[in-house]
């Protein structure tokens, strides 16, 4: 009886994965993919600054921090830029005894300063400055403006269309016309960067090159948009 039992319901797995064997896949709608961008620039309401001080704890280099530190309060003077708008962002130290330490051992300080400039179009003229005052590096870490979310997704709707454009002429080389969209996705670059994180670093010896990276403006946000889009083909 046990035997019986399991043979019937053997045969009945057998024929529901027949049946689920048996049935025809839907067709898929015949689509055309293709990739829309869009880059556009937006004019930041403030900039943030990192200046990098670096120096040991000897005699000759203390006075010369000193010296560096009237330096950049006398710039900013000469900018109209408040003293509250540079803070102290990170201080750190090491030793030039390596692993075998010694009491004597010269210590290295690194100050850095975060520095609010609340107008970007005087950077041009400003970093070179605070060069000349003694920092050995000038760096761009932030652009901000309240209209970047707004801006955004004006930028968005412009790869979109974009990519409808590319698409319809597709679509006409090959007789026919585009339909409703099957899908959507959003490129984001796996090494992709904040637009506000810039390559925009100033040496001692005057502008540093990057040529392994794009050339980006000082005073400017740059936002892009990439996305794939799918449509269906009549």
């Amino acid at each position: 009886m046990m035997k019986r039992f399991i043979l019937l319901m053997l045969l009945a797995g057998l024929s529901m994965q027949g049946r689920v064997w048996g049935q025809t896949a839907a067709p898929r709608a015949k689509t055309i993919i293709v990739y829309g961008s869009a880059t556009e620039e937006l004019e930041p309401e403030k900039a943030e600054l990192l200046l990098t001080y670096r120096f040991s704890d000897n005699v000759k280099d203390a006075d010369r921090a000193r010296e560096q530190q009237q330096n950049l309060l006398a710039v900013l003077r000469d900018f109209a830029i408040a003293p509250e708008k540079l803070i102290v962002y990170n201080v750190s130290a090491s030793s030039s005894g390596g692993v075998y330490k010694v009491a004597n051992a010269t210590v290295f300080l690194t100050k850095q300063y975060k520095l609010v400039v609340e107008k970007p179009a005087i950077m041009d003229e400003l970093i070179p400055k605070l060069i000349q005052s003694g920092a050995d590096r000038v760096e761009a870490v932030n652009l901000i403006s309240s209209k970047l979310a707004d801006f955004r997704l004006q930028v968005i709707s412009k790869a979109l269309a974009d990519a409808r454009t590319k698409a319809q002429h597709v679509a006409r080389q090959m007789g026919t016309s585009v339909g409703k969209v099957y899908s959507v996705t959003e490129i984001v670059p796996v090494a992709s960067r904040s637009e506000a994180d810039l390559p925009s670093l100033y040496k001692m010896q005057g502008y540093a090159e990057r040529k392994d990276q794009e050339e980006v403006s000082l005073r400017k946000i740059v936002v892009r948009a990439n996305f794939s889009v799918e449509y269906e083909l009549p």
